[in-house]
């Protein structure tokens, strides 16, 4: 729960940044992009709170039920608000315990940089956030069909051609 916390506060210091970059990149007007980046911030806090009042052992009837990570979760991000697309789903995946690998939109480089940078800054273990960069129908293609990739976070809502049994939410 310590490295939400972390999290939090690391994106919390790059507010103005974050702002800057939301209204620069996506043309957002700053109360929006301050709520977006508000988001991407207190995320972290909100699974922070589920972990504390979350029970990962149950049991169901005579069986004792362990809750486990479900491995590494591919993330992929529109390129509005990009920064809280990103923390949306990273949130959730390091409360369960997993490791991510994000594939942001290429049009929002400086929001990607600067949550990146947050991330760095909050000291967890190298390998548990991760970013690659390049076009959809590229990167993305080799990530759904990568079978180091157990999960899969997207804003698409509709099945296409890339599409997974992987996946896990959406946005």
């Amino acid at each position: 729960m310590d490295c939400l916390q972390r999290l939090h506060e690391a994106v919390a210091r790059r507010m103005d940044q974050l702002v800057e970059a939301t209204v620069v990149e996506y043309g957002a007007p700053q109360d929006r992009a301050k709520g977006s980046n508000n988001l991407a911030a207190n995320i972290f806090l909100h699974f922070k709170k589920v972990l504390e009042d979350f029970d990962l052992e149950k049991t169901v009837g005579t069986s004792k039920v362990v809750m486990e990570p479900a491995g590494v979760v591919g993330i992929f991000t529109p390129w509005n608000s990009s920064a809280g697309s990103i923390a949306i789903k990273v949130a959730p995946a390091i409360a369960a315990g997993c490791t991510v690998v994000i594939k942001p939109s290429e049009m929002s480089a400086m929001q990607t940089e600067v949550l990146m940078d947050a991330f760095h800054e909050a000291g967890l273990p190298p390998g548990v956030i991760n970013v690659v960069t390049g076009l959809g129908e590229v990167v993305g293609t080799e990530l759904t069909k990568s079978p180091d990739i157990q999960k899969i976070a997207s804003p698409v809502r509709r099945r296409s051609e890339n599409w997974s049994p992987k996946t896990l939410w959406t946005q």
